[in-house]
């Protein structure tokens, strides 16, 4: 029987806002990895639901004020906070403009 545990958290990471809601449970449940972006007047806000590069699993963290020349940058400077290993094919990318 799957079980989880919500843990929440919010710190200040490199000038960004982190907010964590971390999913403990079981890690070998396969889980879809979702990057959400929503363009706002302070920059990019992303939200990720999936294993970060560390193996955690969180489930909608969000980092906010991110920046790039175009949305593509945008993405791959918001996938590099969960972990520089983590690649844009394999991440379901939403953008909210």
């Amino acid at each position: 029987m799957f079980k989880s545990n919500n843990i929440y958290n919010v710190v200040e990471k490199n000038g960004l806002i982190m907010c964590d809601n971390i999913v403990t449970g079981d890690p070998t449940e396969k889980k879809e990895k979702v990057l959400e972006l929503f363009n706002t007047t302070e920059g990019w806000t992303a939200r990720y639901s999936g294993i970060t590069g560390s193996g955690e699993y969180v489930e909608r963290e969000e980092a906010h004020n991110i920046h790039g020349k175009d949305i593509e940058d945008v993405k791959r400077n918001a996938l590099k906070l969960w972990g520089s290993e983590l690649k844009l094919e394999d991440v379901k990318v939403v953008v909210h403009k």
